[in-house]
């Protein structure tokens, strides 16, 4: 059957509709492979049958190479690609579209096992007095104490939130499985001067919107206020890094990685433990440089009192 890219695109978007997928998932997928089939359509790829392993490869190593105009895709972003690319393909096959995937013989990119960035304690302090606004205080402040995903803020709900106990219903968590987070009492407080300042909207209504048309906010607008505020403060910070950034300060304050694993709607903890093993790296640091006997006893090699 001869079909093009584009069309076996729309037929895959057709079935993760009828999966039901989540929302996040449908964008996740609509941009990852409308990109793909962007760029085959640059290079002159005009049906799914022409696209080869080595079209798979060319592409991933033209996201990868910044340009003048944007910089190149990290580690994580290339893998995230490949995985929705895959799946795609593997729903191409299982249609008779391909007889066999080309993406079946290429490796997924390599990833570091190394935890990404998380923002400093001076850092959070810097974007926070670049914030201009309630709304801009308080979304920091939720996202630093919530650590939820960009797809699970901008789908809370205005009566998602008890301002009294804290409480935060997550209703768009991964899998679509729902969990409680909290807000403390510095974020309550600014979340009720934003609450205020926004004329007190109904319970149903996005607690994070757009100040042009009051409709909920997108992933997109979501990283376009941290970029703006992150760029007044001189700090990089992007979505993501707020929940890496509440993962390691919940550790380093003493929270178990059971409640923490649950907060941050894991499964397991299997993700969990490179952060552990960072905090580890910081009470061993602080050891050898307090540690009681090495300061304060003066005892020479081989002899003790």
């Amino acid at each position: 059957m001869a079909i093009t890219p584009i069309e076996a695109k729309h037929g895959w978007m057709l079935e993760v509709a009828a999966r039901n997928y989540t929302n996040s998932t449908r964008e996740y997928y609509e941009w990852y492979i409308g990109q793909f089939v962007a760029w085959l359509t640059d290079v002159g790829v005009t049906l799914l049958t022409d696209i080869t392993p080595k079209h798979i490869r060319l592409y991933q190593t033209h996201k990868a190479t910044p340009t003048d105009e944007k910089p190149g895709w990290g580690e994580y972003t290339r893998l995230a690609s490949f995985r929705a690319i895959r799946a795609w393909l593997n729903f191409c096959v299982a249609e008779g579209w391909l007889s066999v995937s080309p993406i079946a013989n290429v490796r997924a990119p390599k990833t570091s096992k190394d935890v990404l960035p998380d923002l400093s304690i001076e850092d959070a302090r810097r974007l926070l007095a670049a914030c201009g606004t309630p709304r801009e205080t308080a979304l920091i402040l939720f996202l630093l104490d919530t650590g939820a995903r960009g797809s699970e803020v901008i789908a809370v709900n205005v009566g998602d939130v008890d301002m009294v106990t804290g409480a935060v219903r997550i209703t768009a968590g991964k899998g679509r499985k729902t969990r409680t987070v909290y807000l403390g009492e510095k974020t309550r407080r600014a979340m009720l001067e934003y609450h205020i300042a926004s004329n007190c909207p109904s319970a149903n209504a996005p607690l994070w919107r757009n100040l042009n048309n009051d409709k909920r906010l997108t992933r997109n607008g979501l990283q376009q206020i941290i970029a703006r505020i992150g760029e007044r403060a001189g700090v990089r910070a992007t979505g993501h890094m707020f929940r890496r950034t509440f993962a390691l300060w919940s550790l380093r304050a003493g929270m178990d990685i059971y409640s923490l694993a649950a907060l941050m709607g894991h499964e397991s903890i299997d993700t969990l433990q490179r952060y552990l093993r960072l905090v580890e790296d910081d009470t061993r640091n602080a050891h050898r440089r307090y540690g009681a006997v090495d300061t304060f006893l003066n005892i020479r090699e081989g002899v003790f009192p």
